[in-house]
């Protein structure tokens, strides 16, 4: 199956790159099967004071979801996702002040913006001190 429908897609460089990987394993006509017993842990620092980690990684989950849809010509996802989550944003802004602080913000909009502009690969962020 992998070899029909290509391997990790680089683009994403980490965050949703599976579900890329699961749509092309679709598409070349095989079944994906989730397994609810399977576990996972990935080692994050869930630390407040890790705001770097947080930066890079709601950075990335906006981008890919953004290069997800475009990869995949999905643009009234990529518009019903824009307009959803522009609505929710000073919601999320409280969440991210709760977590973090209000900087997550400026790079979940980053990332945003990143994903619509097709911005690929490991990206070359610079933390705002």
């Amino acid at each position: 199956a992998l070899k029909k429908a290509g391997m990790w897609e680089e683009d994403y460089f980490a965050y949703g790159d599976e579900i890329d990987l699961a749509r092309r394993i679709k598409d070349a006509g095989y079944i994906c099967i989730v397994n609810k017993y399977a576990v996972l842990w990935h080692n994050h620092n869930w630390n407040k004071e890790n705001k770097q980690g947080y930066y890079f990684e709601y950075y990335l989950i906006q981008r890919n979801k953004y290069l997800y849809f475009r990869k995949f010509g999905l643009y009234g996802n990529m518009l019903l996702s824009y307009l959803s989550d522009s609505f929710l944003f000073p919601w999320r802004l409280v969440w991210f002040v709760k977590v973090c602080d209000l900087k997550l913000g400026w790079y979940y909009i980053k990332g945003t913006y990143a994903g619509i502009l097709g911005h690929k690969g490991k990206p070359n962020l610079y933390f705002v001190k």
